[in-house]
C-alpha cells in the first residue's frame, strides 16, 4: 500500500490561531503560545526546538511515506 502524508508542518515559528497569538519554540519539542498554553508541538526525536525537512527525509524513509505535502 502506498503512503502519502497529508499534512506536515516545518515550523519554528507560528502565527496563532484562535486568539492565542503566536507559537514559540521552549526547547525539548515543547512550545508556547503567547496566551501562557504550553503544548508538545515535536515528538520525541525528530528534533529539539525546529523541525528540519532533512530530519523528515530520514522519518519517510523509515515509514515508507512515498511522497508528502509540505506546510
Amino acid at each position: 500500500m502506498r503512503k502519502v502524508e497529508g499534512h506536515i508542518h516545518l515550523v519554528r515559528e507560528m502565527a496563532g490561531a484562535k486568539g492565542q497569538g503566536r507559537l514559540s519554540p521552549l526547547g525539548n519539542g515543547y512550545a508556547i503560545w503567547d496566551d501562557g498554553e504550553i503544548i508538545k508541538l515535536i515528538p520525541d526525536g525528530w528534533g529539539d526546538d525546529n523541525f528540519l525537512a532533512e530530519k523528515y527525509l530520514q522519518i519517510m524513509d523509515e515509514e515508507e511515506i512515498e511522497r508528502a505535502v509540505i506546510l
